[in-house]
C-alpha cells in the first residue's frame, strides 16, 4: 500500500501497536475495541492511546525504581560485565579469575597507546578465553 493511500481497516491486538508510515486508517478493530472514523471513535481512540501512554510511562518509572533499589541494597542490577561472573546467591558480581587476567591485559595494551578502542587486540577469530 502506498503512503497516503487509505487503509480500509486495521486489525491488531492493542491500540498502541498501530502500523507506522503515512497511512490514513478509516476503521480500527481489536479483540476488545472497535474504532470507527467518527468523532466518537476518534475520541475513544485518543483515550485508549492515553491509557497506553500512562501504562508505558508507569512501567518505566517502576523499572527505574527497582534498579535504584537494587543498587541501594548493593546488588548488581544486571548481567555481570566482562571479567566478572554473577553470584546468584548474594546478588552481586565476583571476578572471573580466568577472564579477568585477559581483561587486565587488554587494558594494559590499550594504556600503552599501541591499540585503540576500535582496533583489534586479539587476532581475528581468536576466542577471548584462549591461553596467551
Amino acid at each position: 500500500m502506498a503512503p497516503g493511500q487509505a487503509c480500509p481497516q486495521f486489525c491488531g491486538w492493542w491500540p498502541d501497536y498501530l502500523p507506522g508510515g503515512h497511512r490514513k486508517i478509516t476503521d480500527l478493530r481489536f479483540p476488545t475495541y472497535r474504532f470507527d472514523n467518527t468523532a466518537q471513535g476518534k475520541f475513544m481512540l485518543s483515550i485508549a492511546f492515553g491509557q497506553s501512554k500512562y501504562y508505558v510511562d508507569n512501567l518505566s518509572e517502576n523499572v527505574k525504581r527497582g534498579l535504584r533499589e537494587k543498587l541501594r541494597r548493593g546488588e548488581w542490577p544486571g548481567w555481570a560485565p566482562l571479567g566478572y561472573v554473577n553470584d546468584y546467591k548474594n546478588h552481586t558480581v565476583i571476578p572471573d579469575l580466568e577472564k579477568a587476567v585477559l581483561v587486565k591485559k587488554l587494558f594494559e595494551l590499550y594504556a600503552q597507546g599501541d591499540y585503540s578502542l576500535i582496533g583489534r587486540v586479539l587476532p581475528r577469530g581468536q576466542p577471548l578465553g584462549a591461553d596467551r
